[in-house]
């Protein structure tokens, strides 16, 4: 009964931090008026590993404070997006933005329909969709980092706040049974953290 409040506030916890983790990169790109510091690919895949793992949730029965808490997390990703959008200048480019996010909401609003009648199919199809995206959705800014040599415009508090998400979300994964597609989410997060922390050793992001 203890173990279980226990694991239950692990829950509650790495929750909230997963939801915050972006609030210190949308006040740095507030500061620094410019979001070009974030790859755009990653904010991209970001929100469509969200997407999916609302439907993840929704249909496979999680922790009700994950599928109340996916909505606010998709809010902050949505904010950043469009600080991206509004630094690029290029008219070309912002229209590919539109229509990227266009297609892909419909397709998950296809979705998301098709799983009231095969929600089990649907929820285990989301759920390692949203891993395989999950597992690469950070290597485009690994790859914007490696190419400039820089990490500059890149918040270390919105790395940090993710790798400690990730650390209780395994936890509790472990300990609630939850389905592989969790855990191994959890420890993709861990190693892309250590990735991050490298590259701010070596561009020295510290000084930044």
């Amino acid at each position: 009964m203890v173990l279980g409040f226990e694991i239950e506030h692990i829950t509650v916890l790495y929750s909230i931090i997963f939801s915050a983790a972006l609030l210190p990169q949308i006040i740095m790109n507030y500061l620094n008026k410019s979001a070009k510091g974030v790859s755009r690919s990653m904010v991209f895949l970001a929100v469509a590993s969200n997407n999916l793992y609302m439907i993840y949730a929704f249909f496979m029965g999680l922790p009700l404070l994950d599928k109340v808490s996916l909505p606010f997390r998709l809010l902050m990703l949505m904010i950043v997006m469009l600080q991206g959008f509004y630094s690029e200048t290029d008219t070309d480019v912002r229209n590919q933005i539109m229509t990227s996010y266009v297609l892909w909401f419909v397709f998950v609003f296809s979705l998301f329909g098709l799983g009231h009648f095969y929600p089990y199919r649907v929820g285990n199809f989301a759920g390692w969709f949203c891993m395989g995206i999950r597992f690469v959705y950070q290597i485009p800014q690994v790859m914007k980092n490696y190419q400039r040599k820089s990490v500059a415009g890149l918040s270390f508090a919105y790395l940090s706040l993710n790798g400690l998400g990730s650390s209780l979300e395994l936890v509790a994964a472990m300990l609630l049974g939850m389905p592989t597609q969790s855990w191994l989410g959890a420890i993709r997060g861990l190693v892309m953290y250590g990735i991050f922390c490298g590259q701010f050793v070596l561009y020295k992001g510290w000084k930044s």
